[in-house]
């Protein structure tokens, strides 16, 4: 696929056994658990329900607090991709992880084609994807940066108009959406690489219909891009900063390594 970057990787297992750690050690599933693909015959179908922010379930609510232990393996999987891209960039304090379930109640909310951009995040932002579940299909959706723009220049190049199109047009047998379905490539469901794409490049998620996709991802920002005080789209208009309010841990991957603290 044009314009993502398939890297090699050991460590969607490595996250896949630390998130049924987390789980387990929070009581949502017991010791013995391994299968994520069938979590939704596991646990209560009301975790999958989108209730904060109409935007996360309360698995990956629960999630957005991990602990020691999986910090530092997420430590580590950043200086080995640092290691990797032979760049250094400052990062998201913490990941986020995705819960999907097939035929739950958030069906209606996808798609939702986007891209980063518009909910504020910077043009220079990488985002890398990571499944931590082995799918028949991932129904994640990725559209390259050239046909991106492309279709956003439909709609005056703006961002915003965009955003509120995608937003009230759910149906997945709308035009606009056969036509972001039509121009997308679905990523792989894999446990041996990781995915990187641009901001810029628009994607969204489908509704399941079998097995759970749990999935993580992670934005990074170049340190030889990062613009001090670029100022997002949308009402917050958010500022991404290392140490900042929006998520950049205060030290690069670079600093952070080079100061043995990983």
């Amino acid at each position: 696929m044009k314009d993502i970057i398939k890297i090699p990787s050991k460590w969607n297992r490595i996250f896949r056994k630390e998130v049924i750690r987390l789980l387990s050690e929070r009581d949502v599933v017991d010791e013995k658990f391994f299968d994520l693909e069938n979590l939704h015959k596991t646990v209560d179908m009301k975790l999958f329900d989108y209730v904060v922010r109409e935007k996360e379930n309360e698995l990956q609510h629960m999630l957005y607090k991990t602990d020691i232990k999986f910090i530092s393996t997420y430590h580590r999987f950043l200086s080995e991709l640092h290691d990797y891209l032979k760049f250094d960039f400052y990062f998201q304090s913490t990941p986020t992880i995705r819960f999907h379930a097939p035929n739950s109640k958030n069906e209606f909310k996808f798609p939702e084609f986007h891209s980063d951009i518009q909910y504020g995040h910077p043009p220079q932002e990488n985002n890398v994807w990571i499944s931590l579940t082995k799918n028949k299909h991932s129904n994640f959706h990725f559209i390259d940066k050239e046909k991106s723009i492309s279709w956003l220049k439909e709609y005056d190049s703006d961002w915003n108009v965009f955003s509120k199109v995608a937003y009230e047009t759910r149906d997945i047998n709308s035009d606009f959406n056969k036509k972001g379905l039509k121009l997308s490539n679905e990523i792989p469901s894999t446990l041996d690489n990781v995915f990187m794409f641009e901001s810029s490049c628009i994607h969204a998620g489908t509704p399941r219909t079998e097995e759970t996709r749990v999935s993580m991802d992670v934005r990074i920002n170049p340190v030889d891009k990062f613009v001090d005080g670029y100022m997002g789209f949308g009402v917050v208009k958010p500022q991404f900063k290392p140490g900042g309010r929006f998520g950049y841990y205060e030290k690069s991957i670079g600093k952070l390594y080079e100061n043995n603290r990983i």
